[in-house]
């Protein structure tokens, strides 16, 4: 068992929050590189890096992976010193900060069992207590499945057409990494 003690994060953007997001993003950038598979940033941030500014201060960052990349995925995750956890409790323990609670999981279980449809992953750290950082230290994760002409939101029980999800938009950050964010018209059958 872990617990987390993540920041609340405001809604409007100052400029030292939007430094710290640009820093978050680079984090996001060294977490993708590296491997062989596509790994999309989806949710908020893929709206923010789309639009080319962000309306509102994101909390977290959410990546997608096709279900049939699952097992290199595992592989690079672990790599890169992160492992699975499932969330079982939440608690605000000040007006600034909430307290996580967070089960680990096996990669092999998220690999052989499918119903995982949407997890979370965490950077490892030695102490059971673990302040997040950044919004890059704990990731929200979801599946996709191809099926020909759709593309199956396994989180939402939803397919969409193919061309609501691609061409994909490569994101070119500092440190040389692209990140790989989907046509969000897909968005619109959430």
């Amino acid at each position: 068992m872990k617990f987390i003690i993540s920041p609340r994060i405001s809604s409007n953007l100052t400029q030292n929050e939007h430094e710290l997001l640009e820093k978050d993003m680079q984090m996001l950038g060294e977490f993708v590189k590296g491997t062989d598979t596509d790994i999309y940033v989806v949710g908020g941030v893929a709206l923010g890096l789309t639009e080319g500014k962000f309306y509102r201060n994101p909390s977290d960052f959410d990546i997608a992976v096709f279900y049939n990349d699952l097992g290199n995925f595992c592989d690079h995750v672990e790599s890169k010193g992160y492992g699975f956890v499932r969330k079982i409790g939440h608690t605000h323990i000040s007006p600034k900060y909430d307290l996580g609670i967070f089960s680990e999981i096996d990669s092999d279980q998220i690999k052989e069992n499918n119903s995982h449809r949407y997890q979370r992953i965490l950077r490892k750290k030695s102490s059971p207590i673990q302040k997040i950082d950044g919004r890059a230290d704990l990731l929200d994760f979801y599946l996709l499945q191809d099926q020909g002409d759709k593309i199956y939101l396994m989180e939402y029980d939803i397919s969409v057409p193919k061309e609501k999800f691609f061409p994909i938009q490569k994101h070119s950050l500092d440190n040389g990494t692209g990140l790989l964010v989907p046509n969000l018209e897909y968005r619109s059958y959430l």
